[in-house]
């Protein structure tokens, strides 16, 4: 008689996260799932099948799943990689690093404007290129010189010539001397002591004093401008009135953000009393019948407002202030295109905020134009918080226009 062989103990192959792991025997099962390594939705296949089952479907593994035995078998069950965990590792990372170098240009840009408040000359070396940013304000400060040249009065063309030779070479000695960490640092400590003798030029003086009354409810924009390694800070002193046009803060990247250059308005070379019109002290008003004031040639009213915030599903990943304009061409011909600056106000004509516009669409003489634009939000801007959470009914639109393109192919430019 003939012995029968025993039944050879049954075995499975794994299918732990797309990778197949086995055979293994019901002891060392059961210590994979005593430690989490198997879990009942993990696919299962009995050796020498090709059929794969959830393992809570399989009669001797659903025991297996309800209790927890004790280790007989020496085998060591395969790691089991935590599910969705890189992948939802890797998007928090990405998250925080996004997050991260989003918030260390306006880092940056606090510690400067607490640096130059406080005469902190370190932070200062550390925050600004002065190597670049001395090349950028020779630069500006000799175009308006040979540009304040060509305006003078050709007669006396000796002292023009002169000026255009000597006037750089002062200027730059003036911008080694006094663009320097330590006398900036000067500068703003002691702005309001004018009784040293020393003079610096006037755009130099005031971008010191500037820098150090700014405050964060005087940005106009401060966002990254063009690229990553770009960033631009937008300032309109409300505590100078004789300055109209923001002043522009560029900072770079380059293993740091630091200030590179400062965009210095029209405004702040011109003397003073002869900004935008006013007559200086040592000049009459031209005497005559008084000038006609043209009525606006374009006017726009806002009809609705809304915020769109950000959404990653849609491709969506700027949140923006959303505005719906009516145009309305007041002038007698057709209008080709336009810009110009448009405000929202609150009630009492206070500024919320102001943006450029331009408009590249036909408009006829005396027809209304239905118009939707958007203003990217930044959350640091006070501006845009006001104009995100001010009530349609409380606010009101000034525009001023700039130029106008006719269909006919005139033109108007505005001062």
């Amino acid at each position: 008689m003939s012995d029968i062989a025993p039944p050879t103990p049954k075995r499975w192959y794994v299918d732990v996260d797309s990778k197949v792991y086995g055979p293994y025997n019901e002891s060392a099962i059961s210590q994979m799932v005593e430690r989490g390594q198997i879990l009942p939705g993990d696919f299962v296949a009995p050796e020498g099948s090709s059929d794969w089952i959830e393992a809570k479907s399989d009669p001797i593994l659903r025991r297996l799943l309800a209790r927890q035995p004790t280790r007989t078998d020496s085998a060591e069950p395969p790691v089991r990689r935590k599910r969705n965990g890189w992948g939802g590792k890797l998007a928090a990372i990405i998250g925080l690093a996004t997050a991260g170098w989003v918030a260390w240009p306006y880092y940056a840009v606090l510690s400067l404007m607490q640096a130059a408040r406080d005469g902190d000359v370190s932070t200062l070396e550390k925050r600004v290129d002065w190597t670049t940013f001395r090349q950028g304000l020779r630069g500006d400060l000799n175009a308006q010189l040979l540009q304040n040249v060509r305006s003078k009065d050709a007669s006396n063309a000796t002292a023009n010539g002169l000026a255009a030779v000597v006037g750089p070479a002062v200027i730059n000695q003036m911008i080694d001397g006094y663009v320097t960490p330590q006398a900036i640092a000067a500068l703003v400590k002691s702005e309001n002591d004018k009784s040293s003798g020393d003079k610096t030029p006037e755009g130099i003086d005031k971008s010191a004093s500037l820098v150090r009354r700014i405050q964060w409810d005087q940005v106009k924009y401060a966002f990254f401008a063009g690229s990553p390694f770009s960033f631009r800070v937008d300032i309109l002193p409300n505590n100078d009135s004789t300055i109209h046009t923001p002043i522009g803060f560029e900072f770079a990247w380059s293993g740091d953000w630091q200030l590179k250059h400062i965009a210095l308005p029209e405004d702040v070379f011109k003397p003073e009393g002869k900004r935008y019109g006013r007559p200086a002290a040592n000049e009459t008003t031209p005497k005559g019948p008084p000038a006609t004031v043209e009525p606006p040639q374009i006017a726009i009213s806002m009809q609705a407002k809304r915020f769109k915030p950000t959404d990653v599903r849609n491709n969506e990943f700027e949140a923006a202030i959303v505005f719906d304009l009516s145009i309305v061409n007041k002038s007698k011909k057709p209008i080709r295109a336009f810009d110009g600056l448009l405000t929202f106000t609150d009630l009492l004509d206070n500024e919320v905020l102001s943006t450029k516009l331009a408009i590249n669409d036909p408009i006829n003489d005396g027809s209304t134009y239905n118009w939707t634009g958007q203003i990217k939000y930044n959350q640091f801007m006070d501006d845009h918080n006001r104009l995100k959470n001010e009530d349609l009914a409380n606010l009101k639109t000034r525009f001023t226009v700039r130029k106008i393109l006719f269909a006919d192919g005139t033109s108007k430019t505005y001062p």
